[in-house]
């Protein structure tokens, strides 16, 4: 195609359908302003500044004399079929299964931490300020204590679930950025970059900052153990009814543990199957235009300098 001096350039989609490229016309259309009312900008630098980069290297190749060309073309369909299958290599049911062992781990931590606070948890509803001899019924007085201290470890339960719930998030994200990352380089090549990994805003699930309500019942018994004030402050009484119901407390916490780590896994599991296989289509995706163009240029008769006026105008939108 030529033009005269005072000829204004055709707009970039009829200069890419003029210069045999009428696969690019998705690509570059992405770039519009009605596009990036709907993404990040930094996100739209990022496609321009890949598609700018893929537009350069298609430059150099149409530079190239046509027996030249046929041979980088064909092995370019080589290295197609090779970086596809790199792709279909990445398996979700492996990452899944590692992610699980994390949760696994997080959640018998949880138990460890609320148990070695209960000597506080215990001492904190348990305490003088609290039981003494003012004319209450004292049953009345210890099952309050015990109340509190049941709240306090359900309370407890929950707080941890909650930060273990943000730590699997956040493994999920730093575990995909580093799957992606070794994907780009299985693929090796200098000319073509994975997508990063997508964050994403989950729906944290949230936990009951209760206990069964049959355990207090059962732990009642438990309360006999206080026999007067002295007893229970100056003579051991505290320890040994606090020792009494660690033992006691032990199920209930782990049954709580053992709930919670379950919907951990029933919903973060699916979730990261599903970001895993949306970053191996994208990735497909890419890949395939990436190909598609770079054969093209190879096989096609283009005209660089149409090409060049392309990249300069998109390195304008860059710079």
């Amino acid at each position: 195609m030529h033009l005269g001096e005072d000829q204004p350039f055709p707009e970039t989609e009829e200069t890419l359908r003029l210069a045999g490229l009428k696969h690019f016309e998705d690509e570059f259309i992405s770039f519009t302003l009605d596009e990036l009312t709907h993404i990040s900008i930094n996100s739209a630098l990022e496609e321009m500044k890949r598609t700018t980069g893929l537009l350069g290297e298609l430059i150099s190749k149409a530079r190239q004399d046509g027996q030249q060309r046929e041979v980088q073309a064909n092995q370019a369909r080589e290295e197609k079929v090779k970086a596809m299958g790199m792709i279909q290599l990445l398996d979700s049911s492996i990452e899944s299964r590692t992610l699980q062992k994390e949760i696994n781990e997080l959640s018998y931590y949880v138990k460890q931490r609320v148990m070695l606070r209960f000597r506080e948890a215990f001492r904190y509803a348990f305490n003088p300020g609290t039981i003494k001899n003012d004319g209450r019924s004292m049953q009345k007085i210890l099952q309050g204590c015990l109340d509190e201290l049941v709240h306090f470890i359900a309370f407890d339960l929950s707080q941890e679930m909650r930060a273990t719930a943000l730590r699997v998030e956040k493994y999920m994200e730093k575990s995909g950025a580093q799957l992606l990352e070794k994907l780009e380089r299985h693929i090796d090549r200098d000319d073509f970059h994975v997508h990063p990994w997508e964050s994403k805003t989950f729906a944290t699930p949230e936990f009951e900052s209760t206990l069964p309500k049959d355990l207090i019942s059962s732990l009642k018994g438990t309360l006999s153990m206080f026999k007067s004030t002295k007893q229970f402050f100056e003579q051991g009484g505290q320890d040994q009814m606090r020792q009494k119901l660690e033992e006691r407390f032990q199920v209930p916490v782990q049954s709580y543990v053992d709930q919670a780590e379950q919907i951990l896994l029933s919903y973060y599991v699916r979730e990261f199957i599903e970001l895993i296989e949306k970053a191996k289509d994208r990735t497909t995706s890419d890949l395939s235009d990436h190909f598609t163009a770079l054969i093209a240029a190879l096989t096609m008769d283009l005209d660089p300098a149409i090409l060049e006026d392309t990249y300069n105008k998109l390195k304008g939108f860059i710079h």
